[in-house]
């Protein structure tokens, strides 16, 4: 055998090591978990023509869960839309949901929450005010700016359910967050 094999025999022994061990120390490592709050802010547009578009915050509080490159956070939070238009509608929910991501350098992330959600609208003749179901379903990009702090962008579709009288009422948002972690 000669020496340059010989050395190919060992890199190769030695990468498989360096792979092993870091696949090890991945599925291995221990979950670390810590609380989180963060505050959204967003422009939307609502589905129904009469009524163009508005603001919304929000505001969510959950426990962040890394297990190897995954995180998981269920969380709760309340937000509110000011709508403008004819009707100059506006939307509050109170949702408990979760998120998924997957912690890289930039972390992307899907959502998902429901609760309860209430709208309201006034046109001639035509008060309404409705309470019933709240939901939100979307995406999320963040990057850690500081270990405690991320900051990020989102895009979701929202609404609140109608029922046989009244036609739900839902929007397309998109907008930025900002999020604080507390280690346990």
């Amino acid at each position: 055998m000669s020496v340059g094999s010989d050395r190919a025999r060992l890199l190769t022994k030695a990468c498989l090591c360096a792979a092993a061990l870091g696949a090890v120390s991945l599925v291995s490592a221990p979950a670390k978990a810590e609380d989180e709050i963060a505050v959204d802010v967003e422009a939307a547009w609502a589905d129904d023509p009469n009524d163009t578009n508005g603001l919304g915050v929000g505001l969510r509080v959950g426990h962040v869960w890394d297990i190897a490159i995954l995180t998981i956070t269920p969380e709760f939070g309340v937000s509110y839309h000011d709508f403008d238009g004819a009707a100059d509608p506006t939307a509050w929910n109170v949702m408990a949901g979760g998120r998924f991501g997957v912690d890289l350098l930039l972390e992307p992330s899907v959502f998902a929450h429901a609760g309860l959600g209430h709208f309201d609208y006034a046109l001639p003749g035509n008060d309404v005010s409705h309470t019933s179901l709240g939901y939100d379903v979307g995406a999320a990009l963040d990057i850690t700016m500081l270990p405690v702090i991320d900051f990020g962008v989102h895009a979701s579709v929202a609404g609140i359910a109608g029922n046989d009288t009244i036609d739900p009422f839902s929007w397309v948002a998109v907008g930025g967050h900002i999020a604080f972690a507390f280690n346990e």
